[in-house]
């Protein structure tokens, strides 16, 4: 063996230097463990926040789907059918109030939808832009005929 392990300050400090190896050790690991650990949880708290940011934009793309597909009675019956109209078609106000209500919606969800569906959604806004521009000349009343 080494002189030097032979030696009397190593035979009477030895055993207080070993622990405090073994101190600072375990004190780098443990750090290390930490540190990994909270690299991780950030990360996965990142990850919540963007799903929950998506899952928002998902609602709002629904939440106008549902609105522009609810249908209303018109109060009259053609062809053994009952004459019906979108609810969003009633009238010019009720129009322009659910247009705007999608751009509310559409606008800052479009940052967190998939593309598809974000070209998807451009298309329908294009559609009622158009839609709204031929029915401008119209009177409110000509909108659930539209409709």
């Amino acid at each position: 063996m080494a002189e030097w392990l032979k030696t009397d300050w190593f035979t009477q400090y030895g055993t207080a230097i070993i622990a405090l190896l073994g101190v600072l050790v375990g004190g780098g690991l443990t750090f290390l463990n930490a540190w990994i650990m909270r690299n991780r949880d950030l990360k996965l708290k990142l990850w919540e926040r963007f799903i929950d940011h998506r899952i928002a934009a998902h609602e709002g793309v629904v939440t106008i789907a549902l609105k522009m597909r609810t249908m209303v009675p018109l109060g009259r019956v053609e062809n053994g059918e009952i004459v019906r109209s979108p609810q969003i078609m009633l009238s010019k106000e009720a129009f322009d109030e659910w247009l705007r209500e999608f751009a509310e919606i559409a606008n800052p969800a479009s940052t967190w939808l998939s593309t598809p569906v974000k070209r998807e959604l451009n298309f329908v806004q294009d559609y009622f832009v158009t839609v709204h521009t031929n029915l401008s000349p119209f009177t409110s009343e000509c909108f659930a005929k539209v409709g």
